[in-house]
């Protein structure tokens, strides 16, 4: 059985749509977690009517989509036993409504039917303006560079991702880059794994945010050094690997004094 928890970050400046956003999805989840990034006029009380299975937490400074995904990572790993719960899924998504309740259960339901580890999100663009649209496969080609392999979206927020996945991929990221999850997320992927399973999706309105021409330099700088940072970690973890395996096999260590 599939066990699904939501991940939901949100702002200020979305909290007109996120609440009754929240209280739409929460039917379909089995917890939703919805993380409170650097809000701190954010009034509490409007959750007291909320459903028992939505846990509000909180940053008290804009950290970013990384750092309230690491939080609700947190949260998920302190509260449930994997031995009980095995086969979790996290399901991240805006609170700004460009990621529409219905095609969040529509990417639930080929959860149900695959066995794919992680499905992501490919947003079609028909609402964007052209430049959004270039940038978008101008990062997508950039990607590729990094990667070697042909990926979709990079930059699209909407996952399924089996947690364990999860919590192997998250610790290669650089998690101080405020909006640059999703491209570090999805280049860490095809590097370990491959391409993912696509789910198709209709984005219902566009919304000028908080992305611009910077945050895509920064997109870059942050997937250029998640890649040196997954090379790093690996290469330690092969030279630890082949001191463990010489000792095994009984080849002494060279170990040279001055």
């Amino acid at each position: 059985m599939k066990y699904f928890i939501g991940i939901m970050p949100c702002y200020k400046e979305d909290a007109n749509i996120t609440i009754p956003l929240i209280y739409e999805a929460s039917m379909y989840f089995d917890e939703l977690i919805v993380i409170a990034d650097g809000i701190l006029g954010f009034d509490e009380s409007m959750f007291n009517d909320a459903p028992p299975n939505v846990s509000l937490l909180f940053q008290s400074e804009r950290k970013g989509i990384g750092k309230a995904v690491l939080k609700a990572l947190d949260y998920i790993i302190k509260r449930y036993n994997f031995m009980q719960y095995p086969n979790i899924w996290v399901v991240i998504f805006d609170a700004d409504g460009q990621h529409p309740v219905r095609e969040v259960i529509n990417g639930m339901k080929l959860v149900l039917n695959t066995d794919a580890p992680y499905l992501a999100g490919v947003r079609q663009l028909k609402v964007y303006p052209r430049y959004k649209k270039l940038g978008n496969k101008v990062m997508d080609f950039l990607a590729f560079l990094i990667t070697g392999t042909r990926l979709k979206d990079v930059e699209c927020g909407l996952k399924f991702i089996r947690l364990d996945y999860l919590i192997q991929i998250i610790k290669y990221l650089e998690l101080d880059f405020l909006y640059s999850f999703s491209v570090q997320f999805n280049i860490i992927w095809a590097l370990m794994y491959g391409k993912p399973r696509y789910f198709n999706f209709l984005v219902p309105y566009y919304r000028n945010g908080r992305t611009n021409f910077l945050t895509g330099i920064s997109n870059l700088l942050a997937a250029l050094k998640a890649r040196l940072k997954f090379i790093s970690i690996n290469y330690l973890t092969k030279k630890s690997n082949d001191l463990v395996q010489k000792e095994r096999v009984g080849i002494p260590l060279q170990i040279h004094f001055k």
